[in-house]
């Protein structure tokens, strides 16, 4: 007599796991999407104190940060409110890992999505 699995066990196993597969890759595109934006957003708020120690030290009202290897975005600082933009807006689009990122900046606080 032999030991082996069955056709019917193989196919309800790799069922199984592709069920699990249909449920995991999603999950894990979101997470990276995640991610990515709040590297973003991380990298911004450095750059927005940055900013406020240049303007402490300098005077320095503007700052360019450079979000990943190749994108530069400019900050601007409001003497008279305390506020920071990109550069006079509130909305910003960045690329970072071949991703799309939009980021605003309310009350000095980033928050970023990708689209």
């Amino acid at each position: 007599m032999r030991k082996a699995f069955t056709l019917v066990e193989l196919l309800i196993v790799v069922a199984i796991i592709a069920i699990l597969a249909a449920v995991a890759i999603p999950q894990f595109t979101k997470y990276k999407k995640n991610a990515i934006a709040s590297a973003v957003a991380g990298q911004i708020s450095t750059c927005m104190s940055e900013l406020a120690a240049a303007y402490a030290e300098n005077n320095d009202v503007t700052w360019n940060c450079t979000i990943g290897e190749n994108t530069t975005v400019t900050l601007s600082l409001d003497p008279d409110t305390g506020n920071i933009s990109f550069n006079g807006n509130d909305q910003t689009s960045v690329t970072y890992k071949n991703t799309s990122v939009t980021c605003t900046i309310t009350n000095n606080v980033v928050s970023c999505t990708t689209n």
